[in-house]
């Protein structure tokens, strides 16, 4: 009988029907708790400062070789001389930035 009822195509609209709408409720419920939160972030007035410089290039290696830790770091930790990483500069070029 339960095989029966689960061929049907009432049951298989049924099921079709449940999916969508709780596919519908979920981007709902997901929608609210993001306007909440969006709401929390004009009313607190917080701002997000990104910063970056020269390291960026390098993007966390250096002669093919991986550098750990974080980006700003890459010039210390790969003991990268000075000369050398002065030469990042003139690729270091943000113009396209766009956040």
């Amino acid at each position: 009988m339960i095989r029966e009822l689960a061929g049907s195509t009432w049951f298989r609209r049924a099921a079709a029907l449940a999916a969508v709408w709780l596919c519908a409720a979920g981007a709902f419920a997901q929608s609210a708790s993001q306007d909440a939160r969006m709401q929390w972030f004009r009313e607190a007035k917080f701002g997000l400062f990104i910063h970056w410089g020269l390291y960026a290039v390098p993007a966390g290696e250096w002669k093919g070789q991986p550098v750990a830790g974080l980006g700003e770091w890459i010039m210390n930790r790969a003991k990268i001389p000075v000369k050398e990483y002065e030469q990042l500069a003139g690729q270091f070029n943000p113009v396209k930035f766009d956040a």
